[in-house]
Order: structure tokens, then C-alpha cells, then sequence
């Protein structure tokens, strides 16, 4: 018996292997019979096929050219892997890299062309196809109209590259490969085309002989069916057909093939994408920024969902305003109701909305005449240009001078690749023969911007602001060049013509103006030398930017800073102004030319003080009288007779003697007819006004100022009679007396224009009255600012400051310089005799 036991052994091993493996084949099988049924219906009307050829980054895929062809058209499908969801607006990026090559195998020309692909996506309407199984959401929403038979990989759409060859003679053959593609593509596969040789007297025969299908197929892309085509047209057709080209070598060995299916006649609808309303996009990680034109007003926001539906809910806004100075800013919240407008009354500025939730803006304003403008801004478009390929730029030289370029930065960011805390970017500049004369790294780390974009909100891709360099080039470059291994950089360039003068308009150009007719601009775009190469290669970029809120310092935000008046070169004419002081902050050190309107009052109690906190100090009293009448001018401080004296005019000066800091009782006399300003005052109650030095300006004033080689700025302010209703040209010239370099710097991050042109509206609020000339009254005034930044050697300079008009002006001119500064001041203090 035991000669039977191995025999049943090994059948009953054998039945519990089948029974085990039996429900996978027939699964597997099912699946076989399935695929081959779905391949024999996709073969019949429902599926085009095509032979494609899988590509990789190593080796080359080779197509004969037909001897006489111009032209040869190739189309390349990217394919990525099964994903649950993709988004409608999803875009995915690869490269291929070509050759054109003689029949001796000589290089005619290379190149490599970059393509952007997204995926067409149907609505999946009818339910129970026979090639569900290639879809992987078929059973849901959607599906796609290319796929593979063998895979479950998802096929983007087509894209076509088209080669004129009639420039390039002898062309025997062109061959691929991948150059570069997108992390989550999985492959790309190529097919290539030739126009098909079709002889004259055969074209009105093959007509005849096309099944209908071929005919609608050739007159898809007319306006009219293939039964309302001419004649003409139907031999043009025929003429304008394309045919496949096969590869060189032997399949398996020298290069693989693969069938990919096209379905015909689709009648879904395509899925699109999301399809965002006209207006200023925002959300909590994109603020946007509305100028509000300089007579402000009422200003309404109106808020819509990205698409135009319904909002869901109430929304919190966060809001920043931005005035012309920077002591004009605010910073508030607010509810959005659904279906509503927000209203608020908003001055001339920068008015800044960061909603919680993504929203389309409108704005309008409400002016006094009661008319409604439309305030919403638009994007401000620009075209940048990716370096990785190469970018070139010709540089003019006027006049045998070194030319002013200024160049714009930006890193562009991928989701899909982790952040990098800085990019490099290579320039040269090149001689004429295009050899490099110098060359440099520069290091970008500016993170995504808040403000600028790509397109949309919902882009995932970013942009960084720009990081601007500017560059007086010699005369012997005559190109600039700018490359890359990395593919985050995208560049701009810009030139000035030769001498310019920089125009500004005070104070329109501190408020945005919409209307462009006039603006005046400083720097001129440069396009690349080889931006059709680009344009082909898609290596252009449009970014979207907006208006940036100013940036405030620290130091300027704390009253840390330090105030120095500019004196002209001699001769000069010099004057006392009082103008009015409105700020809520006083620095200690504007205390000895800061007054304050004392109380009419009998009898008052007034603390004074020094800024550098000594124990004795002198004040100046000044009284303003209604009249010319003599009066008689008395002074008590804590009962004791300080000052008696019998005066005559308008304006009259006291000073008082050496007085203790610290709280004092006066009695001032008059005290109901006039007015009394006492200065070292911290705690005013009344009104307080700033004693400002100014210079008449008859022709012109000339400053001297010592720049340390950082960024710095002039600050000036002009006066004009208040009668005055005309505008001032200010002309300023800057002059290097003895820079302590000589060499001018080659890059820099700051431009300074050394002639200028201020127009200067005179303005209508404010009375200012010169000290000691009471007939003489000015306006409020206006400040301009003259630059001077690190691109300037440290030295001495010459501010030559000049007005055409015919008008009265005095002007001032002080610095104002952030940060902490140390202060050493002598003193001499007396003790007081009792």
C-alpha cells in the first residue's frame, strides 16, 4: 500500500494547488477576454490608433526624412500614473531634445523644445462602455480621450512641434530623445510626420476613392462638411495630408513601439476649469492692493466667490490704508455680509484687503460730485524670460559712455520641489566678438511674494519679488548674458537713454494715477536677442504684479532717528518759519524748536524740559499781537518778576533767562488780547507749531553734502506765497566734488538720478508766517526727496537747487537718517545766585 501513499500525494497536492489558484485565473482570464474584446471594439469607429515610440533621455529614436520634404510635424504624449484626482487646470512640463542630420550623419541643426501639456477631461455621461477598464474614473465623473491598451497609465494631451526645413538643405533624417521632464511624468512617447506626395493628375481621383469617414476626417478642420466642399478645396485638402514616419533600426534593439488610442466623435461634454470672474483676486495668503486716487472718498468693496456663486457665509477682512507720508496709516477689521458692499471713507493711498476666504474685488469710489469710478486696478502684466536655456542681451553704447542697465530677478517656485533658500544665476558681459570680458555669480534669496503672481490665486506655482541690480557697463560690452543650471530664475532687463532727466510730479506721484497717457517712465524694457528661440522653447513667463505697500522701518516707526538741517554755501538769505505741528509723538529733541500756544489764562501751570535732561535751560517767549499798539509785556514765573518790558509790533521775541526744568506757575500779561508761544514744552494742551529754518530761493542754492556711500536721503520742502495758485519747476543737479573713489561701483542695488525735475504744485491748505515778517504769508508747503544711494561713490557733493519761477519760494532742506545715534554735546551750567 505504501507504493500508492506518493502518487495520491502528489494529486492531492496538485487539486488543492488548482482549487487555490483557480479564482486568479479566472480573473485573469477575464480580464485577457475583456482587454481583447475592448482592443476589437476600439479597432471599429469608436478609437483611432496610432503607433507611437517611447523616448528616454539617453538614447536617440531616428526618422528618415523623405527627399524634397520643407517641413515634418511631430506630435508628442507625456503619460503619468493612475491618480484618484487631478485637477482641471493641471499642467505638466517636458523637454524634448532634436536633431537634423545629413545623409553622411553630419549635424545640420540641434535644438530643444519645451512643451507645456494638460489633460482633456469628459464628463462621463453614458455609464457601461466596453473600454471602461482603461479609465480609471470611468465609474465616476470622467474620462479621457487618449489612453494605452495595455496600461492603466494616463495619457496628457498631444503636442505638435513643427519644423520648417527650408532653410536647411539635405536634410536625410532627424532624431529625439527626452531632454527633461516634470517629476511625475512617467514617460513620453513621439510620432512623426512628413506631407505626403501626392501627384496632380491623381488628386481628383483619390477624392472618389475615400470612404466617408476619411472624408469627414479630412474636412474636420474646414467650415464646411465634406459634402459642401469645391473642388479647390477638396484637391487642397488632398494636397495638405500628412504621413507616418517610421524609425530607423530594428524594433526591441534600437527602439520600442506602442499602440495609443484616440476615441473619435466624443459627444460629453469636456470638464473645464475653473473659470474665475473679472476683478482683484485675494485670500488670506494674497492680499490685494487698491490705490485710492488722491481726493479720496467713499470706497465700496463689493465681494463675489471665485466662480460667481452664491457666498456661503459672512467673511472677516483684514484692512491696511497707506497715506502719502508715513504717519498716514491705519490698520483696521471688518465683516463682509454676503450680498452686500462694504463702505468706507478712505483718504488718497494705498488701501489693502486680505479677506479669510478667496474672492473676486470690485471697487468703486464715491467722489463729491457723487459720480461712482470704477477703482478696481488691473494686473500689471510682465514678461520675464527662464535663463536654464540661455539668455541674451545686445547692449547700445551713446556717445562712447558707459550704459546704465538695470536688471529684475525673480525665482520662480514648483510645488513639486522643495523650497531652496537661494538660487545662483551666471551673467558675463561680452566684447563684440563675444568673448567674455567679465563675469559673476549672483545669489537670489527672495522667498515667494506676497503681492505678485502668475496667474490666478489658485495657481499652485509662485513668484518672488524681484531683486533689482543696476550696472554702468563699459564701453568695450557690447552683450549681456545671463544662464543658469537651475530652472527657477526668470530675468528682465531695462536701459536708459543717455542724460536722462528724471521728471516727477509733486504730489501726484505719491498717490497711483490709472491713467497711464501721461506717466513719464524711467527705464525701457530690453527683449532678447534670442526671444523667438524662447517663444518656441516656451521659456517666457507673465507675471502678474500689483502696487507694494511701503515699507517702514523700524527705527522711523520708534521716532529712532537722527535730524540734521543742510545750510546753502553762502550767500544766502535765511529765515524763521512757524508752521503748524499736528503729530501726536514728540521727539525730545524737537523740543527747542517746538512751541506751544499758551492758555489765555491769568494764571497757568506748565512743565518744561530739556532734551538732554540738564537741570537749568532757556526758553524762547514769543508773543504775536493783534495789532501794532505799544503794550506793556510782563512775565511771572512762581510769583517772581522775570521780565518786564514795553514792546511795539507784531511779532516780539522774549527770551527769558536761565530757568530750572520742571514744573513752573506764569502769569503772562496780556493774557486775553494776543498770543503767547513758549517752546520746551512736552505736555501741550493747545496748539504747537515747528520753527523751520528756510532760504529764499532767488536763483538757485548750492548744498554740500558729505554721502557715506549707503543709501541716504535728502529731504527738502517748499514754500510759496499763499496767494500763489501756479506750479514751481524745481531743478536739482548733483555734483561729485571729491569722491574718495574714483572708480564708479559696476553693480549696485540702488540708482541714483543726478538730474531732476520737481514739479511742484503749490498748495492751498495752511497759513505759515515768517518770524519777524508778519505781512509774508506761505502755505502749508510741499516736501520733495532727493536721493542719494549706495551706486554713489562716498564723498563730498554739490546739490545745486534751481526755480524758473518768477513767484517767491523758500525752501528748506534737513536729513532724516534711521537708527540709533549716539550724541555728544558740551554744556556749561551755572549755579543760580539767591
Amino acid at each position: 500500500m505504501r507504493r500508492y501513499y506518493r502518487p495520491a500525494f502528489l494529486i492531492l497536492l496538485i487539486v488543492a494547488l488548482l482549487a487555490w489558484y483557480l479564482p486568479y485565473l479566472w480573473d485573469d482570464s477575464q480580464e485577457y477576454l475583456e482587454k481583447l474584446k475592448s482592443e476589437q471594439d476600439l479597432s471599429s469607429s469608436k478609437a483611432a490608433t496610432r503607433i507611437v515610440y517611447p523616448l528616454n533621455n539617453k538614447d536617440w529614436i531616428a526618422f528618415p526624412i523623405p527627399e524634397g520634404s520643407n517641413k515634418v510635424r511631430m506630435i508628442s504624449n507625456a503619460h503619468i500614473a493612475k491618480i484618484k484626482h487631478i485637477p482641471p487646470d493641471s499642467i505638466w512640463r517636458y523637454s524634448l531634445n532634436y536633431q537634423l542630420l545629413a545623409a553622411d550623419g553630419s549635424l545640420l541643426e540641434e535644438n530643444v523644445y519645451h512643451q507645456r501639456t494638460r489633460l482633456t477631461v469628459y464628463k462621463n455621461v453614458k455609464k457601461g462602455r466596453n473600454f471602461s477598464n482603461f479609465y480609471p474614473n470611468d465609474k465616476e465623473e470622467s474620462y479621457y480621450a487618449n489612453f494605452y491598451a495595455s496600461d492603466k497609465d494616463i495619457v496628457l494631451d498631444g503636442r505638435v512641434i513643427h519644423l520648417s526645413l527650408h532653410t536647411i538643405k539635405k536634410v536625410a533624417s532627424i532624431r529625439v530623445r527626452l531632454n527633461d521632464f516634470q517629476a511625475d511624468i512617467k514617460g513620453v512617447a513621439v510620432r512623426v510626420y512628413a506631407p505626403v506626395k501626392i501627384s496632380s493628375h491623381r488628386v481628383k481621383k483619390l477624392w472618389g476613392r475615400l470612404s466617408l469617414d476619411e472624408k469627414e476626417a479630412l474636412a474636420k478642420g474646414s467650415v464646411f462638411p465634406a459634402s459642401l466642399l469645391s473642388e479647390y478645396e477638396k484637391i487642397n485638402l488632398l494636397k495638405n495630408q500628412w504621413q507616418p514616419l517610421g524609425p530607423l533600426g530594428i524594433e526591441t534593439k534600437d527602439y520600442e513601439s506602442k499602440t495609443l488610442y484616440t476615441l473619435k466623435n466624443i459627444s460629453e461634454d469636456k470638464v473645464e476649469p475653473l473659470v474665475l470672474l473679472a476683478g482683484l483676486q485675494a485670500d488670506a495668503s494674497h492680499p490685494a492692493i487698491i490705490p485710492i486716487p488722491e481726493q479720496g472718498g467713499l470706497t465700496s468693496l463689493e465681494l463675489k466667490t471665485l466662480d460667481g456663486s452664491p457666498m456661503p457665509k459672512n467673511i472677516p477682512i483684514n484692512l491696511r490704508w497707506f497715506g502719502r507720508t508715513r504717519d498716514e496709516h491705519w490698520q483696521k477689521k471688518a465683516t463682509w455680509q454676503a450680498d452686500k458692499t462694504l463702505s468706507l471713507a478712505v483718504q488718497g493711498g494705498l488701501l489693502e484687503i486680505r479677506p479669510l476666504a478667496p474672492v473676486v474685488i470690485k471697487a468703486t469710489l464715491k467722489v463729491e460730485t457723487g459720480e461712482e469710478l470704477n477703482i478696481t486696478p488691473e494686473a500689471l502684466r510682465i514678461k520675464s524670460f527662464f535663463v536654464d536655456a540661455g539668455v541674451d542681451f545686445k547692449i547700445v553704447h551713446l556717445g562712447g559712455k558707459s550704459a546704465p542697465i538695470r536688471v529684475d530677478i525673480r525665482r520662480f517656485f514648483n510645488p513639486e520641489i522643495p523650497l531652496s533658500p537661494s538660487s545662483n544665476l551666471e551673467y558675463q558681459w561680452l566684447d563684440a566678438q563675444r568673448n567674455i570680458v567679465s563675469k559673476g555669480v549672483l545669489k537670489l534669496t527672495n522667498p515667494p511674494s506676497f503681492y505678485d503672481r502668475l496667474k490666478s490665486i489658485t495657481e499652485p506655482e509662485k513668484i518672488s519679488d524681484p531683486e533689482r541690480y543696476y550696472w554702468k557697463l563699459p564701453e568695450n560690452v557690447h552683450y549681456l548674458r545671463f544662464k543658469s543650471s537651475q530652472k527657477d530664475i526668470v530675468v528682465n532687463a531695462y536701459n536708459q537713454p543717455l542724460g536722462i532727466i528724471k521728471h516727477s510730479k509733486i504730489p501726484e506721484d505719491s498717490y497711483i494715477n490709472l491713467d497711464k497717457e501721461a506717466w513719464l517712465p524711467s527705464w525701457f524694457p530690453l527683449h532678447p536677442l534670442n526671444i523667438e528661440e524662447l517663444a518656441i522653447q516656451q521659456r517666457l513667463l507673465w507675471v502678474s504684479g500689483q502696487y507694494h505697500p511701503p515699507e517702514m522701518t523700524d527705527n522711523l516707526l520708534v521716532e529712532a532717528y537722527l535730524w540734521n538741517e543742510h545750510l546753502p554755501e553762502k550767500p544766502y538769505q535765511a529765515h524763521y518759519l512757524l508752521s503748524s505741528y499736528d503729530k501726536e509723538n514728540v521727539r525730545d529733541e524737537a523740543l527747542r524748536n517746538l512751541y506751544c500756544e499758551l492758555p489765555k489764562l491769568k494764571g497757568f501751570s506748565l512743565k518744561l524740559q530739556t532734551p538732554n535732561k540738564l537741570r537749568n535751560l532757556s526758553a524762547d517767549l514769543w508773543f504775536f499781537n493783534t495789532d501794532e499798539r505799544a503794550r506793556n509785556l510782563r512775565v511771572r514765573v512762581d510769583g517772581k518778576l522775570l521780565l518786564k518790558r514795553a514792546v511795539m509790533g507784531q511779532q516780539i521775541k522774549v527770551p527769558l533767562p536761565n530757568i530750572t526744568a520742571g514744573k513752573h506757575r506764569f502769569n503772562l500779561s496780556p493774557h486775553q488780547s494776543g498770543r503767547w508761544l513758549l517752546n520746551n514744552t512736552p505736555d501741550c494742551a493747545g496748539n504747537r507749531y515747528l520753527k523751520r529754518r528756510v532760504f529764499k530761493l532767488k536763483s538757485r542754492l548750492k548744498f554740500m553734502y558729505e554721502h557715506q556711500g549707503e543709501d541716504a536721503v535728502l529731504s527738502a520742502r517748499l514754500y510759496t506765497p499763499q496767494s500763489n495758485t501756479e506750479r514751481t519747476q524745481i531743478k536739482v543737479q548733483i555734483k561729485a566734488i571729491n569722491p574718495q573713489n574714483s572708480e564708479p561701483k559696476t553693480i549696485t542695488n540702488r540708482w541714483t538720478f543726478k538730474r531732476r525735475i520737481y514739479d511742484i504744485r503749490a498748495t492751498a491748505s495752511g497759513e505759515e508766517s515768517l518770524l519777524l515778517y508778519a505781512s509774508k504769508r506761505l502755505n502749508a508747503g510741499e516736501s520733495f526727496f532727493i536721493p542719494f544711494n549706495n551706486d554713489l561713490a562716498a564723498g563730498l557733493y554739490q546739490v545745486i537747487i534751481s526755480s524758473e519761477s518768477k513767484t517767491d519760494a523758500y525752501l528748506s532742506a534737513a536729513q532724516i537718517v534711521a537708527g540709533a545715534y549716539e550724541l555728544r554735546r558740551f554744556y556749561r551750567e551755572v549755579q543760580f545766585e539767591k
